[in-house]
């Protein structure tokens, strides 16, 4: 799912990955009855 985030993610996204990768942190709501097999379908609320 990283590998996709950074193919085909929006250029937030990337900026985020690239934060991550440079030791920042991500702070973001969960919600709680995701459904894991809803995660691939590229919906903003997904990701």
């Amino acid at each position: 799912m990283v590998g996709t985030l950074i193919r085909e993610g929006s250029p937030e996204i990337k900026m985020v990955m690239e934060g991550l990768l440079r030791g920042e942190y991500l702070c973001a709501a969960l919600d709680r009855q995701i459904i894991f097999s809803q995660l691939d379908q590229g919906t903003p609320q997904s990701v």
